[in-house]
C-alpha cells in the first residue's frame, strides 16, 4: 500500500518566489490497483509521483509504502518517465539488465528476464538493436520492459504515452491494462488525458490546482469493467462528467493540455529539464552520472 500522509512540497524560483506544489496532501493507494492522476497542468501531479518514487523528499508529512517511509528510490517502485530516458550507448537488452545488473542480479537470472520482460512488451525481436534505431513507440516498450525486470510490486508512470502518435499509444494503453491484470502490480500513472485516465484506471483521482488537493476520487472499476476504449460512449460520458466537475473551479480548460515549458511541474523549466532523462533513470536506479 502507498499512503500519502499530509505532504507538504515547496519549491524555489528566483521569479516566484517559493512555490507550493503541494500542501497537506493525503492519499491511499492499495495493493494491486491501478490509479490515474489527473489534473491541470503544473498542479503538482509529477511531484508527488517522485516523492512515491523517492527522487524527491517532501517538506511536511510523510510518504509510506507497505508501511516504511520513504526515504530514497528502491527497487520496489519502479518508474517509467515522460521520455524513455534510455541509455544510448546500451543495446536494447542492455537497457533492460542494467538496473538489475546495477542490483548484483546473477547473469543467467538477468538474462532470463531480459528475454521474459522483452517477450511481455512485444520487443523480443529487437534484444540487439540500438536505442536510436527505435521509434517512440518502440523505446517506451523498452523502458516498461527495463522497469518490469527489476519485479517492482509498485510501477509508477509519468505520462509515459503522451508524446506517442495515436495508434503506438492506444496499442500500448491496451498492453499496460493486460500487463496489470496478469502481474496484479500496483500501477500509479500521471496523465493528462480525462479520457486516457478514465480508460485506464480502476480508479481516478482528480486533482486541482496547486497546491495540489483532491477534487474527485472514482471507483471506474465499479462503474467500468475492462476491457475499455478510449473512444467508448461510456468511457467519454464518464470523462466529461469528471471535466464537469472541475468547471465548477475553473480550472478544467488545462485539464488535457500541457504547461507552456511542457513540464507537468512547479519547479523553473531548467530544474524540470535538468532532472529529466537519462540523469532521472539513474537517479531512480540510484547511479551518480
Amino acid at each position: 500500500m502507498i499512503e500519502v500522509c499530509r505532504v507538504g512540497k515547496r519549491f524555489q524560483s528566483t521569479t516566484r518566489g517559493v512555490t507550493a506544489a503541494l500542501r497537506e496532501m493525503s492519499l491511499t493507494v492499495g495493493d494491486g490497483e491501478f490509479v490515474c492522476l489527473v489534473g491541470p497542468s503544473g498542479c503538482g501531479k509529477t511531484t508527488l509521483l517522485n516523492l512515491v518514487a523517492g527522487l524527491e523528499r517532501p517538506d511536511d508529512g510523510e510518504v509510506r509504502v507497505h508501511g516504511r517511509p520513504v526515504r530514497g528510490p528502491g527497487p520496489d517502485r519502479g518508474v517509467m518517465f515522460q521520455d524513455a530516458a534510455l541509455f544510448p550507448w546500451l543495446s536494447v537488452a542492455e537497457n533492460v539488465a542494467f538496473g538489475m545488473k546495477e542490483l548484483r542480479v546473477a547473469k543467467r537470472e538477468r538474462e532470463a528476464r531480459t528475454k521474459k520482460y522483452l517477450d511481455l512488451v512485444k520487443m523480443s525481436g529487437f534484444a540487439r538493436v540500438w536505442v536510436h534505431e527505435l521509434s517512440g513507440g518502440m523505446k517506451q516498450r523498452v523502458a516498461l520492459a527495463r522497469a518490469l525486470a527489476l519485479e517492482p510490486d509498485i510501477l509508477l508512470m509519468d505520462e509515459p504515452f503522451g508524446a506517442l502518435d495515436p495508434k503506438s499509444r492506444a496499442a500500448l494503453q491496451s498492453e499496460i491494462v493486460e500487463i496489470w491484470a496478469r502481474t496484479k502490480k500496483t500501477i500509479v500513472f500521471v496523465t493528462h488525458d480525462m479520457a486516457e485516465a478514465v480508460r485506464l484506471g480502476s480508479r481516478v483521482i482528480v486533482l486541482r490546482a496547486r497546491p495540489a488537493r483532491v477534487a474527485m476520487d472514482v471507483d471506474v472499476a465499479a462503474r467500468l469493467p475492462q476491457p475499455r476504449h478510449v473512444d467508448q460512449a461510456e468511457v467519454v460520458e464518464l470523462a466529461a462528467q469528471l471535466k464537469g466537475g472541475l468547471d465548477e473551479t475553473g480550472e478544467h480548460e488545462a485539464v488535457d493540455g500541457e504547461s507552456e515549458d511542457g513540464h507537468d511541474d512547479e519547479r523553473p523549466a531548467a530544474a524540470a529539464a535538468g532532472g529529466g532523462g537519462a540523469r532521472r533513470a539513474a537517479d531512480w536506479l540510484g547511479l551518480h552520472l
